[in-house]
């Protein structure tokens, strides 16, 4: 497993360790990776592409524009996630496998 994010911005290389990284989401176009202490704003980033490689090293996507880091969430009531820092997630339907895989691997 990948433990660093990587990308560019502007002629800056940036790693972030995978593990403080809380959410990823898509907002209005706008890609914010959400960490325990800090929001970075990714620009010229596309979101599939994100989800794409992120979810192949253990992030989880809970609705169209959100992945979640299993590690983070402290609690999961029907579709709401709740992590670490308080956020609460909301999760869609579609993705209701997606949660029920959480829910199994932090109990295995």
């Amino acid at each position: 497993m990948d433990t660093i994010w990587e990308y560019i911005k502007g002629k800056k290389h940036i790693q972030i360790d995978i593990n403080s990284i809380y959410y990823i989401e898509l907002q209005l176009h706008r890609i914010f990776i959400h960490l325990s202490d800090n929001i970075i704003e990714l620009y010229e980033q596309n979101f599939t592409k994100i989800t794409n490689k992120y979810t192949n090293i253990g992030l989880i996507k809970i609705n169209r524009g959100l992945l979640v880091n299993p590690s983070s969430i402290v609690s999961i009531s029907k579709l709401e996630i709740t992590l670490i820092d308080g956020t609460v997630l909301h999760a869609s339907r579609n993705y209701k496998k997606n949660i029920k895989n959480i829910i199994e691997s932090k109990y295995e």
